[in-house]
């Protein structure tokens, strides 16, 4: 089953409506949106993210999370002094904030999630469309504080929550999930998850706070997901 598809807790600096209209619609800003553009906009605001999403396989579904299983992708990356600078570093890359900062002034299509992780070191990570296989097909960044990272492929864990996120709900939502995978037999230590998994952040600062869609991920071995299977029989797809 194929589906499209941290945060130190201030609110991740999407586009505005205004600039997402000029940059992905190229609307000038003088004329008035049509009505597709105002659907889409509202969409946003109701919970769509408007934008494509990393493709994955659908491996497992529980009532508390589900496990998925990601091909190969292309990102780019932002160590964080804090998130404001980290998102408009990276917007600055594919050309969000104005011309793109990379070797060729060549705009990038915004993906979401917008993904977070580590705790001595925080890092933040955009996806690259899916038409970028590998790192040598992407553009070069201008900037030194970003960098093109080819990620492996990957399967995990993700349990999903909606609101503005903060540290404490990352927290919690970690936790939840980790009693979830223990009660299914994967035991992983807290002081490991927290450091390796990651915060997803799908939608832009419009979008109406319940209706957000925020997810923990954690990366699990394939003798863990093995386990889950097993211990879940009829839930897998």
């Amino acid at each position: 089953m194929r589906i499209p598809t941290h945060a130190n807790q201030e609110r991740t600096k999407w586009p505005t409506l205004a600039t997402l209209r000029r940059r992905h619609h190229k609307t000038p800003s003088s004329h008035p949106p049509s009505r597709a553009i105002l659907c889409s906009e509202m969409g946003m605001v109701f919970g769509r993210t408007g934008v494509a999403e990393p493709p994955f396989r659908l491996v497992l579904q529980t009532q508390v999370y589900e496990v998925r299983s990601y091909d190969s992708l292309v990102g780019i990356e932002t160590i964080m002094n804090d998130e404001s600078n980290g998102f408009r570093s990276l917007a600055s890359y594919i050309g969000v904030m104005g011309n793109p900062k990379n070797e060729n002034n060549q705009p990038i299509a915004m993906t979401a999630p917008v993904a977070m992780s580590g705790t001595s070191v925080r890092t933040m990570r955009f996806y690259l469309p899916e038409e970028y296989k590998t790192v040598g097909e992407a553009p070069i960044p201008s900037q030194a504080n970003v960098k093109l990272v080819q990620i492996p492929a990957k399967s995990g864990a993700a349990i999903r929550f909606s609101g503005w996120v903060k540290k404490a709900d990352e927290k919690s939502q970690l936790a939840k999930l980790l009693v979830a995978l223990a009660k299914d037999g994967v035991t992983i230590d807290s002081d490991f998850a927290e450091e390796h998994a990651e915060t997803f952040q799908y939608n832009p600062p419009f979008t109406i706070p319940q209706l957000r869609r925020n997810e923990m991920f954690l990366q699990l071995t394939e003798e863990q997901i093995q386990t889950l299977l097993k211990n879940n029989k009829g839930s897998e797809l």
